[in-house]
């Protein structure tokens, strides 16, 4: 009976929170399931864009399509290539301004990129912007302009200020056996899931109060479902030992329909869900506060996003001319470090000064857990850049190398949108955002529901009162009555 007060707060902390903030929940987490499947919503839309027309015998190498592409693209350099580990799969092939002789423009500042300010001979410029604009979702604002350099977007980390001035260029994709660009631009369903990003992280409202009002509401949600949890918990020590106790608690008892049921959707359903719930909600959290990705960099011992934001290896260029290794040189001599499966990133500098990147893990699949690994290479002689991570040298980064808390900091993006295991965590958590979405309702109805007993309860009370009271008036007492005897 002591504990009876703390239960108490603990159930007025979880209602009234609750009603404070469950529209905005109900919205986050239906929004949020309907993003989760946006990637296969964009391959049904514009198949031509993904799949080839026909399965030749032999792919161009990696050198080919760039010469192709850039060849139909004047004025154009690729940024980056995806091949797939696919043959039916198309490749992305990221494109972006090339610079002009004698002068590389390279940002330094935020958001929508406009280069203000005047380039010296290497080509280096000012640059900033206000960070408005699309986000794609993975902690990096994407703008739509950017005038330093044509058509490329200016990305930003976190609050919509620039991180560093990277850029994602337009993306192309491209037939492998012939390299011809089968697609580009916007799918038919790109502005919908555009639009239904912008509505789970901003509520469709300006940047700097929807974002603050979607990380508060759920800070709440966090603090709801643990208060949940303790007061799911049985009360006693003897109701923790009776199977009835567990079996009304983790059971839906279809069948008995009514209160009892919608009792049951909202407390069993909220203990099976409560686990994968708390990790949406927790790596969510990395894209509302930048205290939080903070701190949470503090605890693992890597910031989320580093990879969005991390840059390649500075070379230093050797005499001469030399000739430049193709790409596909470097692609077999990263395979021969890291054999194996998966679609191979090949990140391409703009100058030799610059390592090149790339990445090889598995995109496709029921269970396809999304780690890649990485290695970094100097053109000029095809040799493997050797880099410092977590107090080893080493030549290739492994997703598998790394301690706990970076494997888990590098994870939070894929955690966060369902696809930390391929098709399987998407499934799984598109079903989990579904059920968070129906608490607000149950909690209400059930929150109703009672207002309505306690009521009906107290109109009764109180008719038995005045019931009572009336007849107590028409019948006299004892000490009114008179005494037959003495008549």
């Amino acid at each position: 009976m002591k504990f009876a007060p703390l239960r108490r707060f603990f159930y007025e902390l979880h209602l009234w929170l609750g009603l404070v903030s469950g529209l905005i929940l109900f919205v986050v987490c239906l929004s949020g399931s309907l993003y989760v499947f946006r990637n296969e919503a964009r391959q049904l839309a514009a198949p031509e864009f993904f799949n080839v027309a026909k399965v030749q015998e032999k792919r161009l190498s990696a050198d080919e399509i760039v010469a192709k592409v850039e060849a139909a693209r004047p004025g154009k350099k690729v940024g980056s290539l995806t091949i797939p580990e696919s043959p039916t799969r198309t490749v992305a092939v990221v494109l972006n301004d090339a610079p002009s002789k004698g002068e590389r423009g390279q940002g330094a500042g935020p958001g929508k990129g406009k280069r203000q300010g005047p380039r010296d001979g290497s080509g280096r410029g000012q640059g900033r912007g206000e960070g408005q604009g699309l986000r794609d979702g993975s902690g990096i604002d994407k703008a739509p302009q950017n005038a330093g350099q044509g058509a490329g977007r200016g990305n930003g980390q976190g609050g919509g200020k620039g991180g560093g001035g990277r850029r994602r260029g337009e993306t192309v994709y491209v037939d492998p056996y012939t390299g011809e660009i089968v697609g580009e631009g916007a799918t038919p369903v790109d502005e919908f899931f555009g639009s239904v990003m912008r509505l789970h992280r901003f509520l469709w409202l300006p940047t700097e109060i929807g974002r603050p009002i979607v990380g508060v509401a759920t800070i709440i949600y966090v603090v709801i479902s643990l208060t949940g949890l303790l007061l799911w918990l049985p009360r006693t020590a003897a109701a923790w030992r009776r199977k009835s106790t567990w079996k009304t608690a983790l059971n839906v008892r279809v069948r008995r329909g009514g209160w009892p049921l919608v009792f049951d959707l909202h407390n069993a359903l909220g203990f099976y869900t409560l686990v994968p719930a708390l990790i949406l909600a927790l790596t969510g959290l990395c894209w509302s506060f930048g205290w939080y990705r903070d701190a949470v960099g503090a605890v693992l011992g890597e910031a989320p996003f580093k990879a969005k934001t991390e840059k390649p290896e500075t070379l230093t260029p050797p005499d001469g001319s030399p000739q430049p290794a193709t790409l596909e040189e470097l692609i077999a001599k990263h395979n021969e470090l890291d054999p194996g499966a998966g679609d191979v990133t090949i990140s391409i500098p703009q100058d030799e000064s610059t390592a090149t990147t790339i990445q090889k893990g598995r995109v496709d699949g029921f269970f396809a857990l999304a780690v890649k690994n990485k290695t970094q290479w100097d053109r000029l002689d095809a040799s493997v850049v050797s880099v410092e991570r977590y107090g080893k040298t080493v030549e290739v980064e492994r997703f598998a190398d790394k301690p706990f808390g970076a494997k888990i900091a590098s994870s939070i993006r894929a955690l966060h949108l369902g696809e930390i295991t391929g098709l399987s965590s998407k499934i799984f958590f598109f079903v989990v955002c579904l059920i968070a979405t129906s608490f607000p309702a149950t909690g209400v109805a059930l929150w109703a529901h009672k207002l309505r007993a306690r009521n009906k309860k107290r109109r009764a009370q109180t008719d038995g009162d005045v019931a009572e009271e009336a007849s107590n008036q028409e019948t006299p007492s004892a000490d009114e009555t008179p005494n037959q005897e003495t008549v």
